[in-house]
């Protein structure tokens, strides 16, 4: 019996870069695509080469923030809220990049190991670090 193979792959646009996805993992994983002219049809940035979409926020303007205010919040269904503020916090997280081209930015300083982040800092960006095992639920 003949097994049929049906579905593609497109590979990222940058460069000599391998990293490959099908269209609709990419979709789901939030890889950057848009139409192309011939020969790509498709443009597909993976996660190693894409842009900021969103610009680094300004710092003074979260300082804005207070207990009470009333501001519009995006909701984890992709809605946005009229939203009261009853807690202001801080947090640092890092950005990695994975072998595989899949990455997480929500990194605690402690989850890099070999280094004390906390006192040294972040490691040199495109250094390659040792991460701890890290559980996603």
């Amino acid at each position: 019996m003949k097994r049929e193979v049906k579905g593609c792959c497109v590979q990222c646009s940058h460069g000599r870069c391998s990293t490959a996805f099908h269209p609709s993992c990419a979709q789901a994983a939030g890889i950057l695509m848009h139409p192309d002219d011939w020969p790509f049809v498709v443009f597909i940035t993976c996660h190693r080469h894409r842009a900021p979409v969103i610009p680094e926020r300004n710092k003074a303007s979260l300082r804005d923030l207070s207990v009470g205010q009333k501001v519009i919040c995006k909701h984890k269904n992709c809605r946005y809220y009229y939203s009261e503020v009853v807690e202001l916090t801080t947090a640092t997280f890092y950005e990695v990049v994975f072998d595989d081209g899949s990455y997480s930015d929500n990194l605690f300083p402690e989850d890099i190991e070999n280094r004390d982040c906390v006192q040294l800092g972040p490691p040199s960006a495109g250094q390659p670090v040792p991460v701890s095992e890290v559980w996603i639920y």
